[in-house]
């Protein structure tokens, strides 16, 4: 059975390296890969074609364990949930187009794809959704990228009665990249010889290429993303190797005892301050610009204090929650944080009522979402610390994180904006922000602004004619988010 497994491993490399090559060239060729290279962020950041290349990638990674037999979906339900959002997150590129999100899903996608894979295809060890199991799931990724290159190169050497095509493939291979090379050479030495080649370019719209030296760095790129691509997916129809265990040393509590006693006396007096001086609203000298000033700000500190408190306490409670020193602090450490979280989001709630919402304050009541969740189940672990509240809490932030993609971001800030300004809750309407940084998402509530004269109206709908539709994306970079354009009157 293990020889026909290995058989069927050996005879799949070769439609492995076509789809491989074919994303790899679609994405260096196709998409621009080059952020403002329209002067409009939004264009050049990648969309569907990101979308399609990921579904693919996850199809073809399941067929090929498929085939070698190592597709591991019965009572692997991690595995499926993780395959689940990732696909909706990679449906997300060709459904919105908020280049901030674009960006920030990029990690996450990466995780969910290369997670999820691993976890059908057996290639783990321990539980995808812990920390050990994402720890090693990053290993084995970087490994993967790269150990299985010679793979193509050794099945020619082997086959007797290629050898004849493996040869003339072997000159290919030395022949295109020698003369692409030489030929660049002599187009930065002789003048008239290198603008030949460039107009030749100017007129081959599928390369992107304005010169000759970018289509060779585009080429060269493409190659080694291609192969790192198809040593990826191969690594997923072969046994799993070894990774070295990394050792679990013993840690004593007073390594977490003292840094959480010292944050709780900093954080009882912090405490006090905001009872005293925030939430009852109180004037003093110290608060420079007065009440309002002091209260609609530092909410970005707050909640990164927030975060670098669960660093401390989550790990305490994993190493030394036998002990109930350690106990005691971290809750007291996570009842003071819950303090401090709620001063981030009173400050953020203020600010939002003054200055409208955005993409980042969103974001950031996301997070505030989030912490409150970690906080909620250390103070679980901290009664019961035999729960494993890790694999809880990334399932929770992973599938929260799609979720957030869905809510469309941009809209609900538009929506928001113009619904407080309408109310007359805020007294001015940032549009030049709704239409530079955002998405086409946004133009169904700029059609509901009231109030606007008759010149104003013409000049925010010539303004998003010019962000917009005079701009539109390239095919890679769509989304169905575009299609909010045809709204302009």
């Amino acid at each position: 059975m293990e020889s026909v497994k290995r058989e069927k491993t050996e005879k799949g490399w070769a439609r492995l390296l076509l789809f491989s090559m074919l994303a790899a060239f679609a994405y260096r060729f196709v998409h621009t890969s080059v952020f403002l290279a329209t002067g409009y962020l939004y264009a050049a950041l990648p969309g569907a074609g990101l979308w399609v290349t990921q579904w693919g990638m996850l199809l073809t990674g399941i067929m090929a364990a498929k085939k070698a037999g190592r597709l591991r979906l019965r009572g692997n339900r991690s595995g499926i949930f993780l395959l689940v959002l990732a696909f909706a997150l990679g449906a997300c590129y060709g459904i919105f187009g908020d280049p901030a999100m674009r960006l920030l899903n990029l990690p996450v996608l990466a995780v969910l794809t290369v997670q999820s894979l691993f976890s059908i295809a057996g290639q783990t060890e321990r539980p995808v959704l812990s920390g050990a199991g994402l720890w090693e799931g990053f290993r084995r990724f970087w490994r993967t990228l790269f150990a299985h290159f010679d793979v193509p190169f050794l099945a020619w050497r082997h086959r007797e009665k290629a050898k004849g095509k493996r040869d003339v493939w072997i000159g290919l291979a030395v022949c295109v990249p020698l003369a692409v090379v030489v030929t660049a050479l002599l187009a930065s030495a002789d003048s008239v010889f290198g603008s030949l080649f460039s107009r030749l370019f100017e007129h081959v719209r599928f390369f992107s290429a304005d010169s000759v030296f970018s289509f060779l760095w585009r080429a060269l790129t493409a190659l080694l993303l291609g192969m790192m691509l198809f040593s990826f997916l191969y690594g997923l129809m072969r046994p799993p190797r070894d990774l070295a265990i990394p050792k679990d040393y013993a840690v004593r509590p007073v390594v977490f005892l003292i840094p959480l006693g010292g944050l709780v006396i900093v954080y009882a007096l912090f405490t006090y301050i905001q009872i005293r001086y925030l939430f009852m609203g109180y004037e003093v000298a110290a608060m420079q610009g007065g009440y309002a000033a002091y209260a609609r700000s530092g909410f970005f500190q707050l909640t990164a204090v927030s975060v670098l408190s669960l660093a401390i306490v989550l790990p305490a409670l994993t190493k030394c929650g036998a002990s109930r020193g350690v106990r005691v602090l971290a809750a007291s450490v996570l009842a003071l944080v819950s303090v401090i979280l709620f001063s981030a989001f009173f400050r953020m709630r203020l600010y939002i009522l003054e200055y409208g919402l955005s993409l980042l304050r969103l974001l950031t009541l996301w997070v505030m979402l989030m912490i409150l969740l970690a906080l909620i189940l250390g103070l679980v672990k901290c009664c019961r610390p035999d729960i494993r509240i890790f694999p809880i809490l990334a399932a929770s932030l992973l599938a929260g994180w799609v979720a957030l993609n869905y809510l469309n971001v941009d809209a609900v800030v538009a929506r928001y904006n113009v619904r407080a300004y309408n109310a007359g809750e805020i007294k001015k309407l940032d549009t030049d922000y709704l239409m530079e940084e955002l998405s086409p998402d946004v133009i169904p509530a700029l059609k509901k602004i009231d109030g606007l004269s008759d010149e104003e109206q013409a000049a925010l709908w010539n303004r998003a004619r010019d962000v917009w539709e005079k701009h539109p994306p390239e095919a890679y970079n769509w989304s169905l988010s575009q299609l909010k354009t045809r709204l302009i009157p």
